[in-house]
């Protein structure tokens, strides 16, 4: 009977040791396996957080986002709805003959604008080196020629243009 007790005893306190251990090292294995996971998916945050951050921009590029606001600002919101039209569109040319109205080009006009409302617009971002305008005449063998004006975006405008016209939209996270 004495050795069925220490066999039973031996046995239990085994079974809690093996218990026991079997559980330390789950804990350790568990705890070392989740820090890895983590430390991956920080990685990637990071990595996302690097792509989704603008590049630190320079004093000339500083300076073309402050003109650009600080001419739509002045010019009123019907500047930035010529400037996005003109963005959409790349180019926009209107033209004039003797004795014919105004009209625009291959393009159609932003709602609620007429051909005048949006060429002094265009002008008017002319004027502040937004836009830039080119003008021509072209002979129609008629006695009086047809002149053509046409506007795009000023060369060396467009990043800081599309910053204004399409700010970055911030990330938000799903997770708590």
């Amino acid at each position: 009977m004495l050795q069925l007790n220490e066999t039973l005893e031996n046995g239990f306190v085994g079974l809690v040791v093996s218990l026991v251990g079997t559980y330390l090292i789950a804990a350790w294995k568990g705890a070392t396996i989740l820090d890895a996971a983590r430390e991956t998916e920080s990685q990637t945050l990071r990595k996302t957080i690097e792509q989704l951050t603008p590049p630190n921009r320079t004093a000339e590029q500083d300076q073309k986002s402050r003109k650009v606001q600080m001419s739509v600002q002045e010019l009123g919101p019907g500047s930035l709805i010529a400037l996005q039209h003109l963005d959409t569109h790349e180019r926009i040319t209107f033209r004039a003959s003797f004795g014919s109205p105004l009209s625009s080009t291959g393009s159609p006009l932003p709602v609620g604008m007429n051909n005048q409302e949006f060429r002094l617009l265009l002008d008017q971002c002319a004027e502040k080196s937004l836009v830039s305008r080119d003008q021509s005449v072209i002979p129609t063998g008629a006695p009086y020629p047809t002149a053509e004006e046409t506007y795009r975006i000023a060369k060396g405008m467009e990043a800081a243009i599309k910053e204004l016209l399409y700010p970055p939209v911030p990330v938000i996270s799903s997770r708590p």
